[in-house]
């Protein structure tokens, strides 16, 4: 086996999972849904690798701000270095807004209206 696969040969998801709560228990929740939305727990290990990175370029503290914290979407590296390279973590969260209403109808009868009946309200 290639040096750089016995290494990765000594990754587990425990280990990951570890690293990740060092920087954050948000980092750890998004490492485990990488890892989870995975076939193979193993095709997760890039991105989260990805955020050890982000976390030791731009810092432990973006990746715990509430805009990554509670982003929508696809948990992802992807979906994390978008937040921070547009400084989206700097910004308030948007609030939800309230359902709308209801539209009332303003007819009053039950019945569809027939082509001579228009044409009889029409002439009155």
């Amino acid at each position: 086996m290639p040096s750089s696969h016995r290494a990765q040969a000594e990754w587990t998801p425990s280990r990951i999972l570890d690293w990740a709560e060092q920087i954050g228990p948000h980092t750890r929740s998004l490492c485990e849904a990488i890892l989870g939305g995975r076939h193979h727990p193993e095709l997760g290990y890039r991105s989260c690798l990805g955020l050890f990175r982000l976390a030791k370029k731009c810092g432990n503290e973006r990746l715990t701000r509430p805009a990554v914290e509670r982003s929508t979407g696809p948990r992802s590296y992807r979906s994390v270095l978008t937040i921070l390279k547009h400084n989206l973590d700097t910004q308030p969260l948007p609030q939800p807004e309230a359902p709308p209403r209801p539209v009332q109808s303003t007819k009053t009868s039950a019945a569809p209206t027939t082509t001579t009946e228009r044409n009889k309200e029409k002439t009155c």
